[in-house]
């Protein structure tokens, strides 16, 4: 159902709601929970699934999930918790793809200039080389030395990825950073069916944006992530809330509130480079 293969796991929040449960029960509830984030939610055939002592099924569907008649009046088994965590995926996805699809216009959009005529800021070429799995072969990458690799040792790396590697605030390892930039890429493509160039914009303007936080332009280095990291986590796609140090030194995350959750599920329909 859901494209994403991961669901979000808080291990505390686990630990505490599975403490008064046996370790069958715990197993049971682990597939129950991978095959509704598979799935959806579960009818009674799918839930027998999920092992052979249907007894110990229905003990686990009692106690961790609530249940729904569909249109087709077929009865069906939800996980509150699983599915808030999916729709607010969904919500952070579908936001990130329209702050892509509008940056991507901006940036793509003619400008005027002294003599009239129209011009961009990457060519053609720049795209073509991102979307290929092979980019670092492209003669239009632009040409660094890595801090691993030796003087006389020449590697390439893509326009598009220098361009970011720029704007990113802590320059250590670059190769690296370089692999991870191609596998964001094209995990964005795949996830939200983008163009290189709307890819190549979000993945700059989220860079920038990253870069003036308070964490980066002014926290400690020991806050900002090596770059690999940050593509690797899929931290382009964070609040920029989450990039406050505040929210780095602060608290630990609010307790999950069941009946606010309910509510809201149906409430609504090595070294630095230089």
């Amino acid at each position: 159902m859901d494209k994403t293969p991961w669901f979000p796991f808080y291990a505390d929040d686990f630990l505490v709601g599975t403490m008064d449960m046996s370790d069958a029960e715990v197993g049971i509830y682990i597939r129950l929970l991978a095959l509704e984030w598979a799935k959806g939610p579960l009818t009674e055939h799918q839930t027998h699934q999920c092992g052979r002592k249907r007894a110990l099924i229905r003990t686990v569907i009692d106690l961790k999930f609530d249940s729904y008649v569909d249109d087709v009046g077929q009865k069906r088994y939800i996980n509150l918790r699983l599915e808030n965590e999916r729709k607010l995926m969904e919500q952070k996805r579908k936001r990130k793809a329209e702050a892509g699809t509008k940056g991507a216009r901006s940036r793509w959009q003619p400008h005027d200039s002294a003599n009239g005529n129209t011009t961009t800021t990457t060519t053609t070429r720049d795209i073509e080389e991102e979307s290929s799995s092979n980019s670092l072969d492209q003669t239009s990458g632009l040409t660094d030395s890595d801090s691993d690799q030796s003087k006389s040792s020449k590697f390439k790396y893509s326009k598009a990825f220098s361009e970011w590697w720029e704007h990113y605030p802590r320059k250590v390892s670059k190769k690296a950073a370089h692999e991870a930039y191609k596998r964001a890429g094209a995990r964005l493509r795949s996830e939200h069916d983008w163009t290189s160039k709307q890819t190549i914009d979000f993945l700059l303007s989220r860079v920038k944006a990253f870069a003036a936080s308070p964490m980066a332009s002014r926290g400690d280095r020991q806050f900002i992530p090596h770059p690999a990291t940050w593509l690797n986590g899929g931290r382009y796609d964070d609040d920029e809330s989450e990039w406050d140090l505040a929210n780095q030194e602060g608290s630990s995350p609010k307790p999950f509130d069941l009946k606010a959750e309910m509510a809201k599920a149906f409430g609504e329909d090595g070294a630095d480079d230089q």
